[in-house]
């Protein structure tokens, strides 16, 4: 294997895990220095009945290959069923979601905490404390919106 150029080994070690058999494959980028179609590869792997780690920057291959996507951000991972372009869409109506949601607990605190701000001075304290309670209860239920990884892949100019 020493003599042989560096493309051709990775078709060697790319064949040898493929026709292993393993119960789990781990795939980093298995169309890089493919200078072959990709359609043997995609083929040979929707062939298969085991589970399949892929990392790839390809996003056709990941589109023709994977049945879900798996999403690491900040420690938190989040698995959407679907290819490339169906997680693409679930991942931005998520954040669409989540941003809605922030901002319907921003606006309801700032509700309470005028009410409390208004009425804590007078004889209804009880209710001032009461809806002070409430934004504590709101604040540890709100969600953090982080910023994130790029969500749509750079596109060169």
């Amino acid at each position: 294997m020493s003599e042989v150029a560096p493309g051709w080994k990775l078709r060697v070690l790319l064949a040898q895990a493929l026709f292993s058999n393993p119960d789990i494959l781990l795939l980093d980028e298995p169309t890089n220095n493919l200078d072959i179609d990709h359609s043997l590869l995609e083929q040979t792997l929707n062939d298969r009945d085991s589970t399949m780690i892929i990392i790839s920057h390809d996003r056709h291959f990941l589109n023709m290959v994977c049945t879900h996507m798996a999403d690491l951000d900040y420690g938190e991972l989040r698995v959407y069923p679907g290819n490339y372009d169906e997680y693409m869409t679930a991942a931005t109506q998520a954040r669409e979601r989540l941003l809605a949601d922030n901002a319907k607990k921003k606006a309801q605190i700032a509700d309470l905490q005028s009410f409390v701000s208004r009425f804590s001075a007078t004889p209804l304290i009880a209710s001032g404390t009461s809806r002070a309670r409430q934004i504590d209860k709101i604040s540890w239920k709100r969600l953090s919106l982080q910023p994130s990884e790029p969500i749509y892949p750079l596109r060169a100019g």
